[in-house]
């Protein structure tokens, strides 16, 4: 099967095992800090005393935009590669279920994410403003 970008770089200088091991790395590597300096930009909007309203949706906005966007790109790719392996001839029946399964899983946690994050924002509304209702 033809690799590309980063992987194919990896594969070539550090062999299949190796090289897939360490692209995986890297991108999970990669994925930790944008999501690590999101989450502390959110968290750290409550900590803002003037304007923190703006902030805080700005930034958790990004948060589930970003989070949406990554888990719906590599639920495509692995899409093609499902597709790919099928037009190889390989049976791939089980990795659709699997995949449905992983995609109904991380659907459920993104949904939980933004309702931890609605909750959170009327939690600072209460505290912040000292309004209860």
């Amino acid at each position: 099967m033809p690799v590309e970008g980063s992987t194919a770089g990896f594969i070539s200088s550090y062999g299949i095992g190796l090289g897939l091991t360490l692209d995986f790395l890297w991108t999970l590597l990669i994925f930790q800090a944008f999501l690590a300096v999101l989450v502390l930009t959110v968290a750290a909007s409550g900590l803002i005393g003037k304007g923190w309203r703006w902030v805080y949706v700005f930034s958790a906005l990004v948060l589930s935009g970003f989070i949406g966007y990554w888990l719906g790109e590599r639920f495509f790719l692995t899409l093609s590669w499902v597709s790919l392996l099928q037009n190889a001839g390989v049976d791939s029946s089980g990795v659709y279920s699997e995949l449905f399964w992983y995609g109904l899983g991380a659907t459920i946690c993104y949904v939980a994410m933004i309702l931890v994050l609605r909750r959170s924002y009327n939690r600072l509304v209460t505290m912040k403003t000292g309004f209860i209702g």
